[in-house]
């Protein structure tokens, strides 16, 4: 019953993150413009709370060139929090296949961290860590990664196996500790490990 509400809701979202990546923000990023490099900071609050001064806070930049002596280090960005891209000469060296993948992923990750975190509270199973705001850069270093490089993964991190093909099905064993789980129940919920993956269990 569970995987049978893991694949609709999964079906339907991954039909929804089709048609918005494929539409507006990847004909943006298609665009080759003039353009100059820049350093930004974060849209100003008004309201002075933790949040906002955090906010305030923030420094981005559209090169990938790391100065230390910076107070802070700027964040690499090429599209800003309202989904403008701010670098419009910027060439993508993934292919748009790649990326889809990518945010398929992604997608496929948040909805896989909602069936199981409702699980785990109903006591279904005895413990789980989601994802959230987590799920690009997992994707994203693993995507990086050859499938032959070895990965020694922690709590939140199983977006590195879902990408190397670690099936929601799988996860599922390993979360119910169960016969058909890999490490056979001795490990704990979202101890994830895959030969095939290589990838080492915590």
């Amino acid at each position: 019953p569970v995987m049978n509400v893991v694949s609709r809701r999964l079906r339907a979202r991954l039909v929804s993150c089709r048609r918005a990546f494929s539409s507006e923000t990847l004909m943006k990023m298609k665009q080759a413009q003039t353009g100059s490099a820049k350093i930004e900071t974060g849209p100003a609050q008004t309201e002075e709370d933790s949040s906002s001064k955090l906010r305030k806070s923030r420094v981005y930049t559209t090169e990938l060139d790391l100065k230390l002596e910076k107070t802070n280090i700027p964040c690499f960005r090429i599209i800003d929090e309202e989904g403008e891209v701010v670098k419009k000469d910027y060439k993508p060296s993934l292919s748009v296949e790649k990326m889809i993948k990518i945010y398929e992923t992604m997608s496929k990750l948040t909805v896989m961290d909602k069936i199981f975190y409702d699980a785990q509270r109903q006591g279904r199973i005895s413990f789980f860590m989601q994802h959230m705001g987590e799920q690009a850069a997992l994707i994203a270093s693993a995507a990086a990664l050859d499938h032959d490089d070895v990965v020694y993964t922690q709590y939140r991190e199983a977006g590195v196996y879902m990408w190397r093909g670690f099936d929601i099905q799988q996860m599922s064993h390993q979360c119910y500790g169960n016969v058909h789980d890999y490490g056979k129940g001795r490990q704990m919920p979202i101890h994830y490990g895959s030969r095939g993956g290589n990838g080492h269990t915590p």
